[in-house]
């Protein structure tokens, strides 16, 4: 059974009247289409940064016994259902839980899962809680996201090999995350910063699941989530996988998967097995093979990439693609 979720947006404001967050309120598709849910998404519109949410006012003055750390000066970068993502200056970013006990514990999940899979270049580093009292604490990317950098930055200026490389990164994340017998749960080009060095690393894993867990906090963005997934059940290496096929698309062609089309078109074609064209993207094959379930584990697509440059015999150009997602489609066998 196919089952997907999909959201309608609307903007919250601040009290000057600027955009904080997109919320999005998700609806569970069973079959092609199905009921509503009241869970919702937040989003903040500057960068993509996103995550299932039912959003609350943000929790600015936390208390302890011997601590208090007031975050309301500081901006806020994003949020979603486990908290807050605050700037620290001058290089530091905090996430705060939401009011609440389940918010309090999926930042509490999150950090097992930092600590779990440790030191690593893929990963974003982890500064450890902050006066023990609820915050977690990273190190700060200023540049954002991947997709934010897919969006505002002038790709064709980057350095030639970077659309080569980040597609390496992205690979070697997920080989690594998975061996801590780690899930991420909610890869995307949200969930990916670029750093002032131009190397890639992964954040987010409030959704994550740890081995032998059964816990699931709602799956991914539409775009990135695998057709006939039981959306109930927890993520599984297979779901990063084809996460990971479409942040690959969205990293060679600027766009997510069926930019444009409307989200129950796009469950619709999902269900179908009818994916975006991929045969003018420099490595279409591996991200085809990603979405139809053709690899096992994510050393199997590092090693079709690194076959898929081999045969090209150049180095991959970081040119702008423009397809148009509904022509020559391509459709899953089986």
């Amino acid at each position: 059974m196919c089952q997907y979720k999909v959201r309608d947006e609307e903007t919250v404001y601040n009290d000057a009247g600027i955009p904080i967050f997109q919320v999005r309120v998700r609806t569970d598709w069973n079959s092609a289409l199905g009921g509503h849910d009241p869970c919702r998404q937040t989003k903040n519109p500057s960068d993509g940064l996103c995550s299932l949410a039912t959003p609350q006012p943000p929790h600015h003055d936390f208390h302890h016994p011997n601590q208090q750390l007031d975050l309301l000066p500081y901006a806020i970068l994003g949020g979603g259902c486990s908290g807050i993502v605050y700037l620290v200056p001058p290089d530091r970013v905090a996430k705060c839980p939401n009011a609440g006990s389940i918010s309090r514990g999926e930042v509490e999940h999150e950090r097992r899962v930092y600590e779990t899979l440790g030191t690593h270049p893929r990963i974003l580093r982890f500064l450890g809680p902050l006066e023990e009292i609820g915050h977690l604490s990273f190190e700060h990317h200023a540049r954002g996201t991947l997709r934010r950098v897919l969006m505002h930055e002038q790709l064709a200026e980057c350095e030639p090999l970077n659309r080569e490389k980040w597609a390496r990164q992205l690979i070697q994340g997920i080989v690594y995350i998975h061996s801590r017998d780690v899930v991420h749960g909610d890869v995307s080009a949200a969930n990916v910063l670029i750093t002032r060095e131009d190397e890639l690393v992964f954040c987010d894993f409030a959704g994550s699941v740890l081995r032998g867990e059964r816990r699931h906090l709602g799956g991914c963005e539409l775009r990135c989530s695998r057709p006939g997934k039981d959306v109930k059940s927890p993520p599984g290496v297979q779901d990063d996988l084809f996460a990971l096929g479409s942040v690959l698309y969205e990293l060679y062609t600027g766009s997510r998967p069926y930019e444009g089309v409307a989200d129950d078109e796009v469950v619709r074609l999902y269900c179908q097995g009818v994916f975006p064209v991929t045969k003018h993207v420099p490595i279409g094959g591996v991200v085809l093979s990603c979405w139809t379930g053709g690899y096992g584990s994510g050393a199997a697509v590092l090693l079709a990439l690194e076959e898929a440059v081999a045969i090209q015999g150049r180095k991959l150009q970081p040119g702008h693609i423009s397809l148009n997602p509904m022509e020559g489609a391509s459709i899953r066998s089986g």
